[in-house]
């Protein structure tokens, strides 16, 4: 088959978290916006292409495995008929296959040693943290000749059904659908630094004692054992906790933007929270390459914090970071007073 002469096929390449993707998503509507008429394809990994297809003007998803051969690979890109394909977070074997694949204009950093498989380079630092990574992101269009315009948030379409789904475990959760309720997720996932649990448990009791909030912690299917031990802790001091874990992805997103109030460390739920609307607090440590200028969550109501004092002279590059420490309950709180009275 031919790839068509006059249509443009762009392809973004990003196979990595949720929060990745969620921070990638607005390349999509810069790229419709000039280009209405282009096709925007997306690859992403087995556990971000739900949250991919229910992105606004993507109009095809391709299922990445990161076992693939380099053949495979090849045929994998090849498949798509892109003449234009975005790396916004390379890795060197898809580097390669795309350019062996033939794919005419290839855009990727130019600071690596496999840049040589790209044609077009974007020289950004992205460990300076000058911008965040959506905007770093969007810098990339000029490889195709295209204006860097504002960041906008991405579009993502919550579905009836999964509205409905979200009720279903909501309900299922507390015994009956809360009026008001907070999700804490505790965990990054490796991602970045932990805010300490026993911080989240005195969280839970003041949310609880001020706002009279039901708590959902939400996680992974691993996390499940220790968020039922903190859920039992929470209880102790009067909150009222439940605790879902391995909710697929869009019902997880469909549950995120139902919540009064969203707290997460530097990880995919919280941007996910963000981006759909929650009013969300994001905590993130001074370390610069996961700093809040670099990751912060993007919503219309949201509010990223870090430690507001160093806790050490070298800081924000000290190796052993101790900033999460620092960071109090209280400053949570009024932070969550702050968004919640917005409501």
């Amino acid at each position: 088959m031919r790839q068509p002469k006059l249509e443009k096929r762009i392809l973004i390449v990003r196979t990595d978290r949720i929060g990745d993707v969620v921070l990638t998503l607005p390349m999509v509507s810069a790229i419709k916006e000039q280009l209405p008429n282009a096709k925007v394809i997306f690859m992403a990994s087995s556990y971000t292409e739900p949250l991919a297809r229910l992105a606004d003007g993507i109009n095809e998803v391709v299922l990445y495995d990161p076992n693939w051969s380099l053949a495979r690979r090849i045929r994998a890109f090849k498949d798509t008929h892109a003449n234009f394909v975005f790396f916004p977070s390379p890795k060197p074997g898809l580097a390669i296959a795309a350019y062996l694949a033939g794919l005419t204009n290839r855009v990727g950093t130019g600071f690596r040693w496999y840049s040589v498989f790209f044609n077009h380079w974007i020289r950004d630092h992205r460990s300076t943290a000058n911008y965040n990574e959506a905007d770093y992101n969007i810098r990339m269009l000029p490889g195709i000749g295209l204006r860097t315009p504002p960041t906008r948030l991405p579009t993502l379409r919550i579905s009836n059904e999964l509205r409905d789904k979200a009720e279903q475990i909501l309900a299922s959760a507390f015994g009956e659908r809360p009026e008001r309720f907070a999700v804490l997720h505790i965990g990054t996932g490796g991602s970045s630094i932990n805010w300490a649990a026993e911080q989240f448990v005195a969280l839970s009791g003041e949310l609880a004692q001020l706002y009279h909030l039901p708590i959902l912690l939400t996680g992974t299917p691993p996390e499940n054992e220790m968020l039922l031990r903190l859920s039992a802790e929470m209880k102790a001091i009067g909150a009222n906790v439940q605790v879902v874990t391995g909710v697929a992805l869009p019902e997880l997103a469909a549950v995120l933007a139902k919540a009064d109030l969203v707290v997460a460390g530097s990880t995919g739920p919280g941007h996910l929270a963000a981006a759909l609307g929650a009013p969300t607090i994001g905590l993130f440590p001074r370390l610069r390459v996961l700093s809040k200028e670099r990751w912060g969550f993007r919503g219309k109501r949201v509010l990223n914090l870090t430690a507001s004092q160093a806790p050490k002279v070298s800081c924000p590059d000290c190796k052993t970071c101790i900033c999460m420490e620092k960071m109090s309950v209280a400053e949570i709180v009024k932070a969550a007073s702050e968004l919640l009275a917005s409501d």
